[in-house]
């Protein structure tokens, strides 16, 4: 004689198994489509106007914080010459934010040390005086402290992981152009 009851009990707990592995399906999905939100804002910032703030810090603002320094040691984000207060801005919250996220598990930091690391490391430099001197003023030890913590990261990878690319070698810029020719590859 079959037992109904313990028949049920089994029902419901094979039914409710199924509804938690279902949930941790789900929170895993939610979790990977927030990191694909960040990871497109973060792109959409990565534009024109950024890299020409980019290159401001990059080439422009080495040259001058020297003298910047010299002539106001205090200068920070705020009393830097308008021509470079904006790109300073923008640069330094773009790398404190990708730090952050980076840091709390939203970005893998492999990948985005990979794409985007060297930069990071060039920007702060250039800017770890004027972050040291905003710090002081705010008297908070934390500013930037995702851009900075990102860079220590990135600074502790084998160069060759933020520098190692693969290239194109003559033979498969032939068989590209092969392809091209004749819609298929001819090897």
């Amino acid at each position: 004689m079959v037992d109904w009851n313990f028949l049920l009990t089994i029902v419901i707990a094979s039914a409710a198994l199924v509804a938690a592995l279902f949930a941790i399906y789900q929170s895993y999905v939610l979790r990977k489509t927030v990191h694909l939100q960040a990871v497109l804002e973060l792109l959409r910032q990565y534009t024109v106007d950024f890299w020409d703030e980019r290159n401001i810090v990059t080439f422009e603002l080495p040259g001058k914080i020297e003298k910047i320094l010299k002539d106001n040691p205090g200068t920070n984000f705020s009393t830097l010459p308008q021509k470079y207060r904006n790109a300073v801005r923008r640069v330094s919250f773009f790398f404190d934010l990708l730090g952050f996220l980076v840091h709390h598990g939203f970005l893998d930091e492999t990948i985005i040390a990979s794409f985007i690391g060297g930069a990071a490391i060039v920007q702060f430099r250039t800017l770890k005086p004027l972050i040291d001197n905003e710090r002081k003023l705010r008297s908070d030890g934390r500013f930037q402290m995702y851009f900075e913590d990102f860079v220590v990261n990135c600074l502790r990878r084998p160069l060759s992981e933020l520098t190692e690319f693969k290239r194109l070698s003559n033979n498969d810029l032939d068989k590209m152009n092969r392809f091209a020719r004749t819609g298929h590859d001819a090897t």
